[in-house]
């Protein structure tokens, strides 16, 4: 069968070229068949460079979106702090201040269904009056009811002395809310 193959381009009739040669020899068609053989190689080598730039650069597209949606996420997160610290301070402003119904509007939902504005002012009454305050770095939790940021916060007083009060702020629709009641402080 090989033999057959040699000897069918050993003859005039070439077919991988296709033109005629007088006088082809077994080396002449060999290196016609060398250089067709070559020739679809390179074709093949083309598709699959093409195929493989392509699966590359789906790869590169995917892990660009990927790393812009974590960008994003973290934005997100650091712009949710930020606006929680603020809701906090500005609450704690109004407490100090004594300014408690303005600090009960900013209660979240969870503690506003529980009592009236004339109960938060007489359960900030019965707390230690600060003048000072500062707020440390929160935890986040997140459940069934939501998610909300604890911050820690160190309150100082008249008499020199401090302690510091775990506060929660909810991440609610309409912006981060207060959560501070007697059942959220234990």
């Amino acid at each position: 069968m090989v033999a057959g193959y040699l000897a069918k381009y050993a003859t005039e009739s070439t077919e991988i070229t296709g033109h005629r040669s007088v006088r082809a020899s077994w080396t002449g068609g060999h290196l016609d068949l060398v250089t067709g053989s070559l020739r679809f190689m390179v074709l093949l080598a083309g598709r699959i460079r093409r195929r493989l730039l392509l699966a590359l650069l789906l790869v590169v597209c995917l892990l660009v979106c990927w790393r812009a949606f974590a960008w994003q996420g973290e934005l997100n997160q650091r712009r949710d702090r930020s606006e929680a610290k603020a809701a906090l301070s500005k609450y704690l402003e109004r407490v100090r201040g004594s300014d408690y119904g303005a600090a009960y509007e900013q209660l979240c939902s969870d503690v506003l269904s529980e009592y009236t504005a004339s109960d938060h002012a007489a359960f900030l009454r019965e707390q230690r009056r600060f003048v000072s305050f500062s707020i440390g770095e929160p935890t986040q939790s997140t459940g069934i009811d939501g998610t909300y940021l604890i911050f820690p916060v160190d309150l100082a007083y008249a008499d020199q002395s401090t302690s510091v009060v775990r506060l929660a702020v909810g991440l609610e629709t309409g912006g981060p809310k207060v959560c501070d009641h007697y059942e959220w402080r234990k």
